[in-house]
């Protein structure tokens, strides 16, 4: 018996058995096992605020309006009808002008967007303050290939909208208009940020590339932003090959594989995010078990095959989420496979 595990036993503490962690979260902070410089415990919950980048918007307050020609700042590309793009300057939150979207009867779309410098593969932070004329109108964002859900626009005053989303393709970021028929929708103070790949995730080492993982829920998940679990990490400083499984919040959880970079979908299943429903995984050799429901293992999302050198032998497991209003709070607990 080593000693550390004798003096252990003479103060009645119980060990877990060798490359067992069970730990529970948002009660205190992470212990010292874990990687995650950029999350914090605070009333009860653990959550994370990603690193972020320099501002990607040339015009974040839409101060500087130019033409549709001047494809170096925001342009107007409309899906049609009689809907209208234009500078407002009646209705602001800061500065002199802010953009207005008009949209017509037959809910015609339309976007701004702003050249951006993210690239493939990076997740990015925005936000926008919008108001929109009528009730019950959504909007959405757009970044490098991905689309949000869209979501509810006040219309008391102005209020910040937020999405994370992941670039599949090298293009700009878009403010776009949604179910706003016969409204007008008012855009000011955006901003698009890309987030450090590193500060997505709180992981654990010294583990089995085979276990048995059971996350705590994710008590609180923010519309249009993501949270769940990361798998076989290759490296906490410098991630280019794992596992991921998560809400996307938009009411599918997705499984995707990140190898040396690129990522791939392996599964969308529909799932509506519930404040008790958790992740669990099973990891045996290439095979890969993601369950999300009320109980460890209950709900079956899918089993994936995940063969690739660079992710199948890693060791680090734990927490991904994108965004600070992401909350999680429960027990976390990693076991050999079995």
């Amino acid at each position: 018996m080593d000693r550390s595990r004798r003096v252990a036993l003479l103060n009645n503490v119980v060990l877990a058995p060798p490359r067992v962690i069970r730990e529970m979260i948002g009660g205190a902070p992470l212990s010292s096992r874990w990687y995650a410089p950029t999350w914090s415990v605070s009333g009860g919950v653990l959550s994370n605020t990603p690193t972020l980048g320099a501002e990607l918007l040339l015009d974040p307050g839409f101060e500087n309006w130019l033409s549709a020609t001047n494809l170096t700042n925001y342009s107007e590309y409309l899906g049609g009808g009689t809907t209208t793009i234009n500078r407002e300057s009646a209705v602001i939150r800061s500065g002199v002008y802010a953009a207005r979207c008009d949209v017509d009867a037959s809910n015609n779309k339309a976007s701004i967007y702003q050249a951006s410098g993210g690239s493939v593969g990076d997740y990015a932070l925005f936000t926008v303050y919008a108001k929109e004329s009528l009730a019950s109108k959504t909007m959405a964002f757009e970044y490098g290939g991905t689309a949000s859900p869209g979501i509810t626009v006040p219309t008391a005053d102005f209020s910040v909208i937020v999405a994370t989303l992941r670039a599949t393709v090298n293009t700009n970021a878009a403010f776009v208009s949604g179910s706003a028929a016969s409204s007008s929708i008012y855009f000011d103070d955006a901003s698009v940020k890309t987030i450090t790949r590193s500060t997505l995730f709180a992981s654990v080492g010294k583990l089995l590339a085979n276990v048995n993982l059971v996350a705590p829920p994710i008590s609180t998940l923010q519309t249009a932003t993501q949270a769940g679990i990361i798998l076989r990490l290759d490296s906490p400083t410098n991630p280019q090959s794992f596992v991921i499984a998560y809400c996307d919040g938009a009411g599918n959880v997705k499984i995707e594989k990140c190898v040396s970079g690129t990522y791939t979908t392996l599964s969308t299943v529909s799932a509506a995010y519930g404040a008790t429903k958790y992740f669990s995984a099973k990891m045996n050799g290439s095979s890969i078990s993601i369950y999300y429901g009320t109980t460890d293992f209950g709900t079956l999302i899918a089993t994936v095959t995940v063969s690739d050198a660079t992710v199948v032998n890693n060791t680090r497991h734990g927490l991904f989420s994108t965004y600070s209003g992401n909350q999680f709070a429960g027990t976390f607990s990693v076991v050999p496979y079995a």
